[in-house]
């Protein structure tokens, strides 16, 4: 008589489909890109946004508390960032018909950033920070780093790393729509 080969029915049942495989893999994705998302904000600046008040690279005086309309973008970054530049075209994109301020960390002189605005072909407001008091108070410790801030000056939205300007503009929408 011939004995059940190992590879028999028994083994077929702790098989898992093939979706629910999937399903685990993309939860333990996400979960690990949330927790990455969540340390990488430690730190950083919640409820009231901190006073801006400077001048863009052109000279136009700037405070954060006159963008009261609506949601504002306030977006650090820098001449020598990798991942910034990967942005900036968004950002830039995202001017166009949105407030944002962005702020050049540690970025050089006005010469320095202009002439980087102009090579990029970049238009949006920038605010210099050459010793990065405007990110300590931030709370920003690497860049790039976005906050959008309502209408009452409270902080809605706040990232370090790679943020799509697709999800900025959601989330600033999502805050016209809600009021």
């Amino acid at each position: 008589m011939a004995s059940p080969s190992p590879s028999s029915a028994p083994e077929r049942d702790h098989k898992q489909p093939r979706w629910r495989r999937w399903l685990i893999e993309i939860l333990i994705v996400v979960l690990i890109i949330v927790g990455v998302r969540l340390w990488m904000q430690r730190g950083m600046v919640d409820g009231a946004a901190p006073e801006i008040a400077a001048s863009t690279i052109d000279g136009t005086p700037v405070l954060l508390s006159q963008y009261a309309d609506g949601p504002v973008l306030v977006h650090f970054w820098a001449t020598w960032c990798p991942v910034c530049g990967l942005t900036q075209p968004g950002i830039d994109r995202l001017a166009e018909d949105r407030p944002v301020l962005t702020v050049a960390l540690r970025s050089g002189t006005v010469e320095q950033v202009q002439r980087h605005m102009q090579r990029e072909d970049l238009q949006h407001p920038v605010i210099l920070d050459p010793d990065g008091a405007i990110a300590a108070r931030f709370g920003v410790q690497g860049v790039p780093a976005s906050f959008i801030i309502d209408h009452r000056g409270r902080i809605r939205f706040r990232n370090t790393g790679l943020t799509p300007a697709w999800e900025l503009r959601l989330r600033m929408a999502w805050m016209d729509w809600r009021g």
